[in-house]
């Protein structure tokens, strides 16, 4: 043989095949530009462009704004980590992801932003702002289960969100919560569609990251499992799936009828603070022996033993295997059924779970006893008994009177796709025994998952403005998945959003110019001092009406429902966005807005900068001796991490302060007690933290009797209406207005304040530095 030839498997081969030709390295290059170019489509540039926006949006003017008191907790913590100090997982503060994030955040942002006192705000919402940005462009991964204008329109809703943009800019676990929540759902979409495993694993993957960040990884988990355990019910085993609802019935007999009927001691108070290993037994061991939990587990292990007894009867491997032989199935009972080595993949899991949250609730395996006992039981423990606390004391609507404020087009959408649902359901059980498609089980899951978010969230003890993000990422997934097929923009829908025959465009035009006449109108009307007769409002609202009425007759009911609906949907667009950046830009510490909620007030930052040049002037860097109480502990444990001379007294001093000291801050309730101390110092009254005035919602409804569930319906219902109808007054109209257009709440913001006391020396030096 030709010794230009080697023998590779018989055939022989050209040893210069080897070494690829000029000419077929620039085909290759040509090839990849080639696919390169087919990928950028212009769906793929809008995502892009998205993405940049985003990106560019939620880094803008980040560390202006002063640190929330939650948000100096989480940064000194994180800071203690970073310089070494360690980290222990406390659940007041949720999930340690956030710690090991904000730390990495020091390390590596650190050098492009600092870490010094002015510029440590930006580096600490570094890791928030990344996760906020990459929310923005995750639609695009169920863009051929769900539609790609569907998803374009969520990733769009997404970036204007003025929750998502406020909140991805701010340090708390919401920015990656919601980002991890997306990839649970995400991940079972394309499993059902693909019947991939990876991407049930990518799934559990996020609700593990989730599981690591926030307490509301339990109710993701809650949705996800009732959702699956429902659909597999109804498809195999009906019977079984009754038997499921009757056993909630017994667990309310054992822990609410027979303790009352036969006077049952209470159970014990759960040890949600410090939960050590001793506490955890002792608590398990007085639960399990009560009364209420031995007739709930008798209960229970008579129910598994029926419900056992039904899934024998309904032959569940057995449908599973003609599934697997091409019987017609609903989508996810096709996956599970195609779903080989269940205990490998389980397994999996399993070691997922382990890998991922073990490292992080034992701070790197430096604290692993608490750090598991916290993280696995504790967190649970003390976010339970928080519901009974009620932090916030909101009404039961709290989220139904912010979300229509800030997420117009997703509470409109989102409504009608639920009704729409409902409807569709209705109609579907004439026509039973066809299976749920991909995109059916989809929308089915997200109306489910909208329908459980608003009711837990709204039952909760604890609602904070921060959780309405889990309520309003549903609402965007299932609004543009609805809104995208209702004005029939996906490919596959008979006719076309909006045309230019018939006048389509001209109606559109109308309706703009009557909308700005109502914005221009109102303008002054709702300023003024007693606003009286019919507002431009009414007679706007009353124009739209006629046009509308005249579109249908010209148009058609349909094509002039399209037009007018996505003028509509325009003018919201333009809102939201106003909205969004001046909650993120204009009043993110300014709480006329009521997504701020308890904010640390400038005058915060402005202190500390003036106390800083004061100390640099007199004593050389930050080393003024300072004193500071508990009331004004956070945030000013964080503002006061590179004052080495400062002391903590919870109450304040108790007699006079050393000459040394040069500055005392303490809380207002503490300024009687500190006074007669504080001869040698000036008083320096400020605001310290302030709130939105909550009055203007709570009293829409009052709270009444706790009568039956029909009394409270009547109650709630009667001052519903009552609120509805009284919109008819003009002062009511223009309070909305105000408020809604300009943010500009009725009554005063209140506030905590705190005082500051300057040695009488450095007046003069302190008031020449002050704002």
């Amino acid at each position: 043989m030709d010794q230009s030839t080697t023998r590779s498997v018989g055939v022989a081969v050209p040893r210069e095949a080897a070494r690829p030709s000029r000419r077929s390295i620039r085909i290759s290059a040509l090839a990849l530009y080639a696919r390169m170019e087919s990928a950028l489509t212009v769906e793929v540039l809008i995502y892009l462009l998205f993405t940049i926006v985003a990106v560019g949006t939620r880094f803008w003017d980040l560390g202006s704004r002063p640190l929330h008191h939650d948000e100096s907790l989480h940064a000194y913590f994180s800071w203690r980590y970073y310089v070494g100090d360690g980290y222990q997982h406390d659940p007041m503060m949720h999930g340690p992801l956030l710690f090991h994030l904000t730390r990495l955040s020091y390390h590596v942002f650190g050098l492009f932003f600092g870490v010094g006192q002015g510029d440590i705000n930006a580096t600490a919402r570094v890791m928030p702002a990344i996760f906020g940005a990459l929310l923005v462009p995750m639609p695009f991964l169920l863009r051929r289960q769900l539609g790609r204008v569907s998803m374009l329109a969520a990733s769009f809703l997404l970036f204007i969100s003025p929750g998502m943009w406020y909140y991805g800019r701010f340090l708390r676990n919401e920015p990656w919560a919601v980002v991890f929540t997306l990839m649970s759902i995400i991940g079972i979409i394309r499993w059902m569609d693909s019947r991939n495993p990876g991407w049930l694993h990518f799934a559990w993957m996020g609700w593990v990251l989730l599981f690591c960040s926030k307490e509301i990884s339990f109710i993701v988990i809650f949705i996800l499992v009732t959702f699956g355990t429902l659909v597999l019910g109804v498809a195999h085993a009906q019977r079984a799936l009754v038997g499921l609802a009757v056993w909630p019935v017994g667990v309310v007999l054992g822990f609410v009828v027979l303790p009352r009927q036969l006077g049952w001691a209470k159970l014990p108070s759960i040890p949600f603070e410090n939960p050590s290993l001793t506490k955890s037994l002792a608590y398990a061991e007085t639960m399990v022996t009560s009364p209420q939990v031995m007739s709930a587990l008798a209960w229970t292990a008579a129910w598994l033993a029926v419900e056992s007894y039904l899934l024998w009867r309904a032959d569940l491997p057995g449908q599973f295997q003609r599934i697997r032989q091409g019987a017609a199935a609903n989508a996810l009972s096709e996956a599970l059924a195609h779903l080989h080595y269940k205990g490998l993949h389980v397994l999996g899991l399993v070691l997922t779970f382990i890998v991922v949250s073990v490292p992080l609730y034992t701070s790197l395996f430096t604290n692993v006893e608490s750090g598991l006992q916290s993280g696995y039981a504790g967190q649970l423990f003390y976010w339970l008994a928080q519901q009974e606390v009620e932090r916030g004391g909101q009404p039961w609507y709290y989220y139904l009177v912010m979300e229509p404020v800030y997420e117009p087009i997703p509470v409109v959408l989102g409504t009608a796709g639920l009704i729409w649902g409902g409807i569709w359901a209705a109609r579907r059980r004439r026509r039973a025994g066809q299976p749920l498609s991909v995109f059916q089980m989809s929308y089915a899951l997200m109306v489910y998952w909208l329908v459980l978010s608003v009711l837990i969230y709204s039952w909760a003890g604890e609602k904070m403005p921060w959780l309405s993000v889990h309520i309003t990422l549903p609402l965007i997934c299932l609004g543009a998945v609805f809104g995208a097929r209702a004005f029939k923009l996906e490919r596959g829908w008979r006719g076309s959003a909006v045309t230019t025959r018939g006048g389509a465009w001209a109606f559109a035009a109308a309706a703009l110019v009557i909308t700005g006449w109502i914005v221009y109108k109102m303008a002054s009307w709702s300023l003024q001092t007693q606003p009286s007769g019919q507002s431009p409002l009414v007679w706007g609202l009353g124009g739209l009406l006629i046009l509308s009425g005249a579109a249908v007759l010209w148009l058609g009911p349909a094509r002039a429902v399209r037009t007018l609906g996505l003028t509509a949907l325009g003018v919201f667009a333009v809102y939201t966005t106003q909205a969004a950046l001046q909650l993120s830009y204009v009043n993110g510490a300014v709480p006329v807005e009521q997504m701020v909620y308890v904010q640390s007030t400038p005058r915060v930052e402005n202190t500390i900068r003036a106390m800083t040049s004061v100390s640099e002037k007199t004593v050389g860097g930050q080393k003024s001796a300072v004193i500071y109480d508990a009331e004004v502990s956070w945030p000013f444990v964080w503002y006061l991490r590179d004052f080495p001379n400062a002391r903590f007294q919870a109450d304040g001093p108790s007699s006079v302060p050393t000459s040394e000291v040069q500055f005392v801050l303490v809380g207002a309730d503490n300024e009687d007690d500190v006074k007669p101390y504080m001869t040698n110092y000036t008083a320096y009254r400020y605001p310290m933290r302030w709130w939105f005035p909550e009055e203007m919602y709570r009293n829409l409804i009052p709270k009444g009797d706790n009568g039956g569930i029909a009394r409270r319906i009547y109650h709630n219902g009667r001052y519903v209406v009552q609120g509805i109808a009284s919109l008819r007054e003009p002062q009511q109209q223009a309070q909305l207005w105000r408020y809604v257009m300009y943010r500009r709440p009725e009554g005063i913001l209140n506030s905590t304040d705190m005082v500051l006391y300057v040695r009488k020396d450095l007046v003069g030096a302190y008031n020449q530095e002050r704002l």
